[in-house]
């Protein structure tokens, strides 16, 4: 069934009227920027969690439950200002809401990959493997 415009109900990207900010990678691009405040919010909810977890596990009870109040109430309401700030205001923070910060992760997880591999395996991961050459003394 067809709207107004002709097109066909699926996943395209609505088009708006207003002077709402565009939160996609681009054009072309259909996945959101990797911003300051995404960033922040993935890596305070994967600390909690991690956090509540261990606590848990190791018996406790007073810990992950004040800890659960700590997040529940101070970091939720930060994260939450600052979610209604990024969506409602032409805001001045670009490094925290504009800046995509996607390219710099991966050059980051690509930095501790070539780390971890020199670790365990003891030579860099971007040199290939020396041939080994049987020298032979006559």
């Amino acid at each position: 069934m067809a709207d107004h415009s002709g097109r066909l109900p699926g996943p395209y990207p609505p088009s708006y009227n207003s002077e709402a900010r565009d939160r996609t990678g681009g054009p072309s691009s259909y996945h959101p920027k990797m911003t300051g405040y995404r960033i922040l919010v993935i890596f305070l909810t994967a600390g909690f969690g991690l956090s509540k977890a261990k606590l848990s596990y190791q018996g406790k009870s007073t810990a992950p439950n004040t800890l659960d109040w700590m997040y529940g109430v101070v970091a939720f309401l930060i994260l939450y200002w600052l979610g209604i700030y990024e969506r409602h205001s032409m805001h001045n923070m670009r490094l925290m809401f504009e800046v995509d910060y996607l390219a710099g992760l991966w050059k980051l997880i690509a930095v501790f990959w070539r780390l971890i591999v020199r670790i365990i395996t003891g030579r860099d991961s971007n040199r290939p493997t020396p041939s080994r050459r049987s020298t032979r003394e006559d």
